[in-house]
């Protein structure tokens, strides 16, 4: 039977501990695992047992005997750089056991959710710093604790330990954000925000500056005209405000996924979220088709993107509707791929589909029914299904003139608004998702 040592053997022989049947082969980064040991010590302690034959075998923790051995330590202290493990090694049952202490460590050891991970820097970085004081530029002290100090002890790259800290700090004021997927996603839902809120302080300033320029020149400024309309929740529920035969130009984004099933799930957009794989084909194209050439004025075009997935079912609703379809769809392609898959190629372009109610003739013919635009990225990109402005511009500029109207019936992101605003035409959208409303206002409304 095994015994745990007397307090006389508290001090082992760091060569006397055999870790030669360990199942992890792969020991990672041991440089800075023992770079951090060797300035802060050892915050978790090996797991040792004592053989029958007096030798000792690890138990657990052998990236850090391998740095303890890197940093040539030669001997190990109770309760600071090992623990005891005590099992009846009399037994089979004992020996077992031993054995099956590190499988469970490797193999049932459950990962901490990002929120987990970027709270736990923190805290770690706090209590580092209430032992060892706060130190880093400016402080004039080198002995104190700092975010480079935490990523030296995790062996991590600095600046994605600020990052994390920065975004708990975050999820700490907003807990909402730890229901996001991943740590890309909850750091895009703060960008997007970030960006609102900047455009909401342009259009802000602007209203207000033009205020004082009224007040210091004591003749009132006359309002500006508001050239942009945004209606809230489904276009079929408020398309009524529109009169037949009203609009210039219809140019918007249908969902990709309808028809798909559940299998496509919900899409991160802007600061909100939306699903498209529920909607039903037989119900929602015919309403799309209906409305638009309702709303359309003759001899005026309209532009669908659409999924192919649906591509005979969209086009037949539309020339039901009374529309004429261009056999050949505007293809954009873009820089942006979908998820790989082993069955087929990357879907690189989004194809739209290009109809006429009577026979309108493009302002500008002969041009190329593609265009090359990069995708929308960066703190740009504020929907996961934006649409680049210069896309929409494309339209906006071939299909009508200086002060048309045009509708979005779908608006996401708005850029088919911006892509009518800078051209001077008037844009009416409709969009269901409350947040990409905030989103739509902030942009139109600093433009």
């Amino acid at each position: 039977m095994s015994t745990v040592p007397t307090p006389a053997d508290q001090i082992i022989a760091i060569g006397n501990i055999n870790d030669s049947d360990r199942i992890r082969a792969d020991m990672g980064d041991i440089d800075a695992l023992a770079a951090s040991i060797k300035e802060y010590g050892i915050i978790q302690p090996l797991v040792v047992q004592q053989q029958l034959d007096g030798t000792f075998v690890l138990v657990a923790g052998g990236r850090r005997l391998a740095a303890l051995r890197k940093l040539q330590f030669t001997e190990l202290r109770h309760g600071r750089e090992f623990v005891w493990r005590d099992e009846d090694l009399s037994t089979p049952r004992g020996a077992l056991r031993l054995q099956a202490v590190e499988l469970e460590e490797n193999l049932k050891r459950k990962d901490l959710a990002w929120p987990e991970i970027v709270i736990g820097k923190k805290r770690l970085l706090e209590l580092m710093q209430s032992m060892k004081g706060v130190g880093g530029p400016g402080r004039g002290k080198t002995d104190g604790f700092s975010q480079k100090s935490l990523a030296s002890m995790l062996g991590e790259n600095e600046a994605t330990v600020s990052r994390d800290l920065e975004l708990a700090g975050y999820v700490e004021k907003f807990p909402a954000l730890a229901q996001m997927p991943t740590r890309n996603d909850a750091i895009r839902k703060i960008s997007v925000a970030t960006t609102v809120a900047v455009m909401q302080k342009i259009g802000k300033q602007r209203l207000e500056k033009a205020a004082v320029d009224a007040a210091r020149s004591g003749v009132a400024v006359p309002d500006k005209p508001k050239n942009w309309e945004l209606y809230r929740g489904p276009f079929e529920t408020n398309t009524h405000n529109l009169a037949a035969d009203s609009v210039d130009l219809i140019c918007t984004d249908l969902p990709y996924n309808i028809g798909l099933g559940d299998s496509t799930a919900a899409h991160s957009a802007g600061l909100g979220q939306f699903a498209d794989s529920s909607l039903d084909l037989a119900t929602f194209l015919p309403l799309v088709a209906e409305e638009s050439f309702r709303i359309l004025r003759p001899n005026r075009f309209a532009v669908f993107f659409y999924g192919m997935n649906y591509h005979q079912e969209f086009k037949h609703a539309l020339e039901q509707a009374g529309f004429t379809v261009d056999d050949y769809p505007f293809i954009w392609i873009r820089n942006r791929t979908a998820p790989p898959s082993p069955q087929r190629y990357a879907k690189t372009y989004d194809p739209a589909l290009i109809c006429s109610k009577g026979s309108p003739i493009l302002l500008r013919p002969n041009l190329g029914n593609s265009m090359a635009v990069g995708s929308v990225s960066g703190a740009d990109r504020l929907h996961s299904a934006q649409k680049p402005v210069e896309v929409m511009e494309r339209f906006v500029l071939d299909m009508c003139t200086e002060g048309a109207t045009v509708v979005d019936l779908m608006a996401g992101s708005g850029s088919t608004g911006v892509a009518a605003l800078k051209n001077k035409r008037r844009a009416i959208l409709f969009e269901l998702e409350e947040n990409n409303c905030t989103l739509i206002e902030s942009r139109l409304g600093a433009m």
